[in-house]
């Protein structure tokens, strides 16, 4: 690894330390599919850890009313737009969840 990939790994693997501090839900997905949550975004959805939320559908975890806008068509004209959107997923439990997109 040279000098710079390895600055670049570094930096890396501190943001993602420095997501897991975080109390709120974060959560990456790329192709409609969750590739990192953090840890307290996990509990939040009724999961011990992060790990079973990997490679989920996002849409898996939609309440009814938003699975519109989290469907791939809905993700891509979310990712083109600027701000934040409120929506709701749900937890394990059945227990409701809002959060915001941006």
């Amino acid at each position: 690894m040279t000098a710079p990939q390895k600055e670049s790994h570094a930096a890396g693997t501190w943001g993602l330390r420095l997501l897991e501090l975080v109390s709120d839900l974060i959560a990456i997905v790329r192709d409609g599919r969750l590739v990192y949550s953090n840890n307290s975004g996990a509990r939040m959805l009724g999961f011990e850890r992060p790990a079973p939320l990997i490679g989920r559908r996002v849409q898996e975890l939609a309440h009814r009313d938003y699975a519109d806008l989290l469907s791939p068509q809905g993700l891509a004209l979310l990712a083109a737009e600027e701000g934040s959107v409120t929506m709701k997923l749900v937890g394990t439990d059945g227990h409701r969840l809002a959060v915001a997109e941006s």
